[in-house]
């Protein structure tokens, strides 16, 4: 393994006031392409884990995170291109829905709510999403 490439991946839960999760599609231009999964992306150079997913968050769908909690971090022991993946997870619940929008269909062509119990099957990329951690529920305003 040394000879393969490491990347520092973030993934968030982003969960509304009904406890439905945020996923979005792959575009065309990307392994995997078309297929749902959570947002998310690289970390950027000394970046934390926590600083990444509120920039990734905002970058791609405009929320700001209003509560943010570290599930954990699952290595990916394939290789995609000579990389493996080392992704951490975090349960967030945005500040206000209404900023919601579709900031870039270059990176994210569809974006959509799903319940625990009908998510896409593909959902993730990556690996199991640890949701056994994950309380879903609706939040109290």
């Amino acid at each position: 393994m040394a000879d393969v490439e490491r990347k520092r991946v973030v993934r968030g839960i982003v969960i509304d006031d009904e406890g439905r999760i945020l996923m979005g599609t792959r575009p065309q231009s990307k392994n995997f392409a078309g297929l749902w999964e959570l947002p998310g992306g690289i970390i950027q150079g000394c970046e934390t884990s926590h600083g990444s997913i509120e920039r990734e968050i905002k970058a791609k769908t405009n929320l700001d995170v209003e509560d943010l909690m570290f599930l954990g971090e699952y290595i990916d022991e394939k290789t995609v291109e000579g990389v493996v993946y080392y992704v951490s997870y975090f349960r967030i619940y945005p500040r206000d829905l209404n900023q919601f929008k579709h900031v870039d269909k270059n990176r994210n062509p569809e974006w959509d709510w799903f319940p625990l119990s009908n998510m896409p099957r593909e959902e993730n990329i990556f690996g199991e999403i640890p949701l056994n951690k994950v309380r879903f529920y609706a939040k109290v305003v």
